[in-house]
Protein backbone atom coordinates (compact mmCIF):
# COMPACT_ATOMS: atom_id res chain seq x y z
CA UNK A 1 0.00 0.00 0.00
CA UNK A 2 1.31 3.31 -1.21
CA UNK A 3 1.87 5.88 1.46
CA UNK A 4 0.52 9.01 1.40
CA UNK A 5 3.08 11.28 2.94
CA UNK A 6 5.89 11.92 0.32
CA UNK A 7 9.27 13.34 1.80
CA UNK A 8 11.46 15.36 -0.21
CA UNK A 9 14.74 14.01 0.25
CA UNK A 10 18.21 14.85 -1.05
CA UNK A 11 19.30 11.33 -2.62
CA UNK A 12 22.68 9.73 -4.15
CA UNK A 13 21.47 7.61 -6.65
CA UNK A 14 24.77 6.25 -6.93
CA UNK A 15 24.04 4.19 -3.81
CA UNK A 16 20.25 3.08 -4.69
CA UNK A 17 19.02 -0.04 -6.95
CA UNK A 18 16.22 1.76 -9.81
CA UNK A 19 13.83 -0.11 -12.01
CA UNK A 20 14.41 1.61 -15.69
CA UNK A 21 12.29 1.47 -17.90
CA UNK A 22 14.46 3.02 -20.75
CA UNK A 23 13.52 1.52 -24.41
CA UNK A 24 15.13 2.13 -27.38
CA UNK A 25 13.88 5.72 -28.41
CA UNK A 26 14.31 6.56 -24.85
CA UNK A 27 17.91 5.58 -24.33
CA UNK A 28 20.89 6.32 -26.63
CA UNK A 29 22.63 2.93 -24.83
CA UNK A 30 19.74 0.95 -25.88
CA UNK A 31 19.11 2.14 -29.31
CA UNK A 32 23.37 1.88 -30.05
CA UNK A 33 24.84 -0.13 -27.08
CA UNK A 34 26.53 2.51 -25.67
CA UNK A 35 25.46 5.24 -23.34
CA UNK A 36 26.08 9.02 -24.90
CA UNK A 37 27.94 10.13 -22.27
CA UNK A 38 30.25 7.58 -22.70
CA UNK A 39 31.05 8.07 -26.11
CA UNK A 40 34.57 10.02 -26.47
CA UNK A 41 33.47 11.03 -29.80
CA UNK A 42 29.95 12.28 -31.10
CA UNK A 43 27.68 9.55 -33.43
CA UNK A 44 24.48 10.81 -34.35
CA UNK A 45 24.08 8.07 -37.34
CA UNK A 46 21.51 6.53 -35.25
CA UNK A 47 19.41 9.76 -34.64
CA UNK A 48 15.82 10.26 -35.19
CA UNK A 49 14.52 12.76 -33.22
CA UNK A 50 13.83 11.52 -29.85
CA UNK A 51 15.30 11.35 -26.48
CA UNK A 52 17.65 8.69 -27.82
CA UNK A 53 19.54 10.67 -29.66
CA UNK A 54 23.25 11.41 -29.16
CA UNK A 55 22.60 15.02 -27.78
CA UNK A 56 20.13 14.46 -25.29
CA UNK A 57 22.12 12.85 -22.55
CA UNK A 58 24.79 14.94 -22.41
CA UNK A 59 23.05 17.97 -22.46
CA UNK A 60 20.71 17.03 -19.80
CA UNK A 61 24.16 16.40 -18.05
CA UNK A 62 25.41 19.49 -18.09
CA UNK A 63 21.75 21.05 -17.08
CA UNK A 64 21.59 18.66 -14.26
CA UNK A 65 24.58 19.56 -13.06
CA UNK A 66 24.72 23.22 -13.45
CA UNK A 67 21.28 23.50 -11.86
CA UNK A 68 19.29 24.88 -15.18
CA UNK A 69 15.73 25.47 -15.10
CA UNK A 70 15.29 24.58 -18.65
CA UNK A 71 16.21 21.13 -19.13
CA UNK A 72 17.38 19.69 -15.63
CA UNK A 73 13.61 21.29 -14.92
CA UNK A 74 14.80 22.05 -11.58
CA UNK A 75 12.39 19.72 -9.40
CA UNK A 76 12.48 16.47 -7.94
CA UNK A 77 12.45 13.53 -9.13
CA UNK A 78 9.26 11.35 -8.31
CA UNK A 79 10.43 8.01 -7.04
CA UNK A 80 8.51 5.05 -5.51
CA UNK A 81 10.50 2.67 -2.96
CA UNK A 82 9.36 -0.69 -2.26
CA UNK A 83 9.32 -3.33 0.28
CA UNK A 84 12.39 -4.91 -1.36
CA UNK A 85 14.31 -1.19 -1.20
CA UNK A 86 14.33 -1.25 -4.98
CA UNK A 87 12.83 2.02 -6.42
CA UNK A 88 10.57 2.77 -9.28
CA UNK A 89 9.60 6.08 -10.95
CA UNK A 90 6.87 8.15 -11.46
CA UNK A 91 9.04 10.95 -13.21
CA UNK A 92 12.62 11.63 -13.60
CA UNK A 93 14.59 8.15 -15.16
CA UNK A 94 16.98 10.15 -17.59
CA UNK A 95 17.93 12.38 -14.92
CA UNK A 96 18.69 9.74 -12.32
CA UNK A 97 20.80 7.55 -14.59
CA UNK A 98 22.84 10.06 -15.40
CA UNK A 99 23.43 11.65 -11.68
CA UNK A 100 24.06 7.64 -11.01
CA UNK A 101 26.48 6.97 -13.75
CA UNK A 102 28.02 10.86 -12.59
CA UNK A 103 27.90 9.87 -8.96
CA UNK A 104 26.10 13.39 -8.62
CA UNK A 105 22.77 13.84 -5.98
CA UNK A 106 19.35 14.78 -6.59
CA UNK A 107 15.93 16.18 -5.19
CA UNK A 108 13.66 13.18 -4.77
CA UNK A 109 10.10 13.43 -3.94
CA UNK A 110 10.23 9.98 -2.50
CA UNK A 111 6.66 7.79 -1.17
CA UNK A 112 7.21 4.50 0.46
CA UNK A 113 5.45 1.13 -0.04
CA UNK A 114 6.15 -0.78 2.79
CA UNK A 115 3.45 -3.70 1.95
CA UNK A 116 4.31 -5.03 -2.05
CA UNK A 117 7.96 -5.96 -3.93
CA UNK A 118 8.56 -4.71 -7.38
CA UNK A 119 7.58 -5.98 -10.50
CA UNK A 120 11.03 -7.60 -11.01
CA UNK A 121 11.16 -9.22 -7.65
CA UNK A 122 7.75 -10.21 -8.32
CA UNK A 123 9.33 -12.47 -10.79
CA UNK A 124 7.69 -10.20 -13.70
CA UNK A 125 9.95 -8.83 -16.18
CA UNK A 126 7.32 -8.90 -19.08
CA UNK A 127 8.70 -4.83 -19.96
CA UNK A 128 12.31 -6.11 -19.84
CA UNK A 129 12.99 -3.36 -17.02
CA UNK A 130 16.76 -2.90 -16.11
CA UNK A 131 17.50 -3.29 -12.13
CA UNK A 132 20.37 -0.94 -11.80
Amino acid sequence: MLEKNRQLEIVSPATMTFLFKLRKGECHKQRTGICSLDRTRPDRSHDVGDESDYDFCPKLFKSVRNGSVRLGRKMPVDIIEYKCGHFVFNDGQHRTCIAKRKNLTLEAEVSKDSKRLCRLCKGDNSDNALLL
